[in-house]
């Protein structure tokens, strides 16, 4: 359960990065710019603490989680990470393309801007 918290903590810190380097980069270029990405970081957020309450309270009674002696049950541990994993995917979706409709506004060659999105979408493999 520690390692599962961890994760997911890691997984947020990342993208809450990702966020600020979007923002720092591109905010002086676009107010609206600047206002989704605090749309996507309040998602990935709220996104975060669900993901953390879903993990922390998955066995009733909590000490069931560590003592399978006592009487008591957890969520299925396979539907949690299904469910995590779309939440996950559909954020990442929004990370790679948040940056994309500025690119492709900049005053630059169609060639640099394909080069520009380019990097952005490498974070995607």
């Amino acid at each position: 359960m520690a390692c599962d918290l961890i994760y997911v903590t890691c997984l947020f810190a990342i993208k809450i990065s990702i966020l600020s380097f979007y923002y720092r980069l591109f905010s002086s270029l676009s107010r609206i710019f600047g206002k989704a990405v605090y749309v996507v970081a309040v998602l990935t957020f709220v996104g975060w603490v669900t993901a953390f309450l879903i993990l922390l309270c998955q066995c009733k009674p909590f000490a069931y989680a560590f003592d399978k002696s006592i009487n008591g049950h957890c969520v299925d541990f396979h539907t949690i990470c299904k469910v995590t994993s779309v939440i996950n995917v559909l954020i990442n979706i929004v990370l790679l393309t948040l940056p994309l409709p500025v690119v492709w506004h900049l005053r630059v060659s169609r060639g640099r801007k394909l080069a520009v999105s380019g990097m952005f979408m490498l974070g995607a493999s």
